[in-house]
């Protein structure tokens, strides 16, 4: 089974790291995050 682990709190974030092993039992991970916290970057708006 192939499973996406993704979030918007970062790569270091503590849930990865607790779901990471978890899920490396079930079938082959692949992560998606950023490399810092991105929590609600969807609501904002750039100002020029």
């Amino acid at each position: 089974m192939r499973i996406l682990l993704t979030n918007d709190d970062g790569i270091a974030a503590a849930g990865i790291n607790a779901l990471l092993p978890v899920l490396c039992e079930l079938g082959e991970v692949s992560i998606v995050a950023p490399d810092r916290e991105r929590s609600a970057t969807g609501h904002g708006i750039t100002v020029q």
